[in-house]
C-alpha cells in the first residue's frame, strides 16, 4: 500500500495572513519582511486570554515549523547545487550537462525569498523665510486691508 501525501499545511492553515496582520499592527516585523515571533508571542500572552490565546500560539507555532523546513529546504537544494558542480561535463539525452547546473541554479535563486525595500519617508523640512520677504508680505496684506475697507466704504 502506498500512503497519499497529505497537505497538512493547508489544512493547518485555516486564515492566510492572520499572523502578518496581527505583526503589522503590533509593529513585529522586521526590516527583511520576516515576522518577529518572540515579540508577537509576548503581546499574545500579555492581551489575550482563553481560546483566542491559544488559537494565536497555535498560528506562532506553526509559523515556527514552517520556516524550520524551509531551512531545511533550502539546504537541500545548496546540497544539489554542490553535488551538481562536482559532477564532470557530460552529455545527457543530448543535451550538455552545463544547461542542467544552469537550469536548477536559476529555480534556486527562485525559491529564496526577496526582500522588501524599505520605504524612503519624506522629510518635511520648515523653510526659514528671510526678513526682507517677512517685511514685503507684510506691506502687502495691508494694502490689501486698505482695499477692502475703501471698496466697503464705497458700497456703503
Amino acid at each position: 500500500m502506498t500512503k497519499k501525501k497529505s497537505k497538512w499545511i493547508q489544512k493547518a492553515i485555516k486564515r492566510p495572513n492572520a499572523l502578518r496582520r496581527l505583526a503589522k499592527r503590533i509593529r513585529a516585523i522586521n526590516r527583511d519582511g520576516t515576522i518577529n515571533l518572540d515579540k508577537v508571542e509576548k503581546y499574545v500572552k500579555k492581551n489575550y486570554k482563553g481560546k483566542r490565546r491559544t488559537l494565536w500560539l497555535r498560528r506562532i507555532n506553526l509559523a515556527r515549523t514552517l520556516k524550520k523546513l524551509s531551512r531545511k529546504k533550502s539546504k537541500r537544494a545548496k546540497i544539489k547545487v554542490k553535488r551538481v558542480k562536482r559532477a564532470k561535463v557530460r552529455r545527457v539525452r543530448g543535451k550538455p550537462k552545463r544547461r542542467i547546473i544552469r537550469r536548477i541554479l536559476r529555480k534556486i535563486k527562485r525559491m529564496k525569498p526577496r526582500r522588501k525595500k524599505a520605504k524612503k519617508t519624506k522629510v518635511k523640512r520648515k523653510v526659514k523665510r528671510s526678513k526682507s520677504k517677512t517685511r514685503k508680505r507684510k506691506k502687502v496684506k495691508a494694502k490689501r486691508k486698505v482695499k477692502r475697507s475703501k471698496s466697503r466704504k464705497r458700497k456703503k
